[in-house]
């Protein structure tokens, strides 16, 4: 069950991330999958290090909605 649960879970998660808009899910990538410093994805994005502290923030924003959705959506299911 935990399995099952953890699955569904990394499933919800790639879909919002995949939702996201390029440059915000560009962003995310760097910072939290590759694990770059805000620098370094600054310098990869050719943008400024408060645009990505921006950008992540607003990401971050955007997938705690996207989250939020689908878990009230699966208790109303319950």
């Amino acid at each position: 069950l935990r399995q099952l649960l953890e699955r569904e879970s990394a499933k919800v998660l790639d879909a919002a991330i995949e939702a996201l808009p390029p440059a915000y899910r560009a962003v995310f990538i760097l910072r939290h999958v590759e694990g770059l410093s805000t620098e370094e994805t600054a310098r990869i994005l050719g943008i400024s290090v408060p645009a990505v502290k921006s950008r992540l923030h607003r990401t971050r924003l955007m997938l705690q909605q996207k989250l939020l959705h689908y878990l009230r959506s699966q208790t109303k299911r319950r």
